[in-house]
This record gives C-alpha cells, sequence and structure tokens, in this order.
C-alpha cells in the first residue's frame, strides 16, 4: 500500500471514531428532591450519563432567576418547586464543560418534563420558566446550548434521535402508575420517543 493511502485511512479512522456534540434529551434522567432556586435543583438519577452522580444538582442551562432572598426569587423558587418537585425528568447535559458541569460543580442541562408515556415534551422547561417571567435568558457561549432554539420548532432544536431507554416491567407499571400523567388537553408536545 502506498504510504498516503494509509494516512489518509488512519485521518478517516479516527474522524470516524470521535464523537460529535449533538443535543440529546436523554442523556440522564432522574427525579427531583430538592429546589434550591428557580434555576438550581437537587436531582436522585434513574438513569445516567457517566458525567452524573446518583444524586447531583443541576442548574438551568443559559437562564437565571433572581435571588432567593428576594420577592421575586422566591416565586421563581416557588414556580420551580410546582413545576418538578419530585417529577421524573430528562436531561440534556452540557458537553461543551468539563465533565458537563459549571465552576460550582453543578450539572449545566436543558430541562425536559414528560408526557404521560414518558416521553420528553416541547418546549423544554429552561423556556418555560422564561415565559412566565420567573427567570431572565442569559445565552452563554460556555456550553453547548443556543437558546434561542428554545422558540423553534421541536424537530429544529433536536439534533439528533435518541434511543429507547429499555425496563424493567416493574418499573413500567411504577410509571403507568405516577403523578406524571398529563392532561390530554395539554399544551406541551411529546418530541417523538418514549421509555419503553
Amino acid at each position: 500500500m502506498n504510504k498516503p493511502l494509509v494516512i489518509l485511512l488512519i485521518l478517516l479512522l479516527i474522524l470516524l471514531s470521535l464523537q460529535v456534540a449533538v443535543a440529546a434529551p436523554d442523556e440522564a434522567i432522574g427525579r427531583v428532591v430538592t429546589i434550591v432556586s428557580g434555576d438550581i435543583f437537587g436531582i436522585e438519577m434513574d438513569s445516567a450519563d457517566p458525567r452524573a452522580q446518583h444524586i447531583d444538582s443541576v442548574k438551568l442551562a443559559d437562564v437565571v432567576s433572581a435571588s432567593t432572598i428576594s420577592p421575586e426569587g422566591k416565586a421563581s423558587k416557588a414556580f420551580t418547586e410546582t413545576m418538578l418537585k419530585n417529577k421524573t425528568v430528562y436531561l440534556d447535559i452540557d458537553d461543551n464543560s468539563s465533565n458537563g458541569r459549571n465552576e460550582w460543580g453543578q450539572l449545566v442541562c436543558v430541562v425536559y418534563l414528560m408526557d404521560s408515556d414518558s416521553r420528553p415534551v416541547w418546549p423544554c422547561f429552561n423556556r418555560m420558566i422564561v415565559d412566565y417571567g420567573f427567570a431572565r435568558l442569559s445565552d452563554s457561549s460556555d456550553n453547548e446550548f443556543n437558546a434561542t432554539t428554545w422558540w423553534g420548532s421541536p424537530i429544529a432544536s433536536i439534533k439528533r434521535e435518541t434511543k429507547a431507554i429499555k425496563y424493567e416491567e416493574d418499573q413500567s407499571k411504577e410509571m403507568k402508575a405516577s403523578i406524571l400523567k398529563r392532561d390530554s388537553n395539554s399544551k406541551l408536545i411529546s418530541i417523538g420517543y418514549r421509555r419503553t
């Protein structure tokens, strides 16, 4: 074999083995156990990305809520508590930062609620908290996310299909009896896949 062809094949193999950072709303799944503020909460992981710990702290990507010592911050925390406390959510963890974390060690994530079939729904919670006025947009260049896409269509914002996550039969029964069931009149939109 000639030398340029061997080099080209080696480069091609290296390129194929590189992981591409894409949005994935199911990198981790967990139940929200504590609310620290409107944009920070504690989570117990059900299915985790290797970067996540069993119990972890999550910071909503690209949004900032007021301090909890202010009336606005208390309202923001109450909103997040109403929407997320004791609910299972999907997390898209930042792929650009060190281990998906910010300088305080919190996972930087876009958070998705679930529909009654355990599928992530659109819009993401990061957008919801801004839309309802409990946080402000703060699009950071330090993470992979482009917050402006949250106001686009779900298809354009989710950059790849995700694989289904298989659960034992008893876990499926638990999901069917869960508080996560949504009203059929909900304005949330399933983004097309579910845990089975």
